[in-house]
């Protein structure tokens, strides 16, 4: 799962990478076996869940969003149609940088 950092842009949602964003893109995880904090009521209900999020996704007419999760101040959640965006800034590694900007490794390295 990628976090992102969401931005309201006009009339839709952008998601930006983010290590401590606050958006998650879906589907949400299931454990490999049952335990106490994920017994098999939440294995349903997860399963469940990320059933009606792909056919969600499947029949969305525009594919330049997916659903995603947002968590808004107070730490609530809301699902809403993202578009995620990957674009390079200083955060990312000198190879990323060097690519998106056309230059050489070597020129940006400190």
């Amino acid at each position: 799962m990628t976090n992102y950092k969401w931005v309201a842009e006009d009339d839709h949602l952008v998601c930006l990478e983010d290590t401590a964003g606050s958006q998650h893109d879906t589907p949400m995880v299931v454990p490999e076996k049952l335990t106490r904090h994920h017994d098999d009521a939440l294995a349903r209900a997860t399963s469940e869940i990320n059933e009606i999020l792909a056919r969600v996704s499947r029949d969305n007419g525009n594919k330049e969003v997916e659903p995603c999760f947002i968590t808004l101040p107070g730490g609530k959640l809301m699902l809403a149609w993202a578009r995620t965006k990957r674009p390079v800034s200083l955060s990312n590694s000198p190879e990323e940088i060097a690519r998106a900007l056309g230059l050489k490794v070597q020129d940006i390295s400190g």
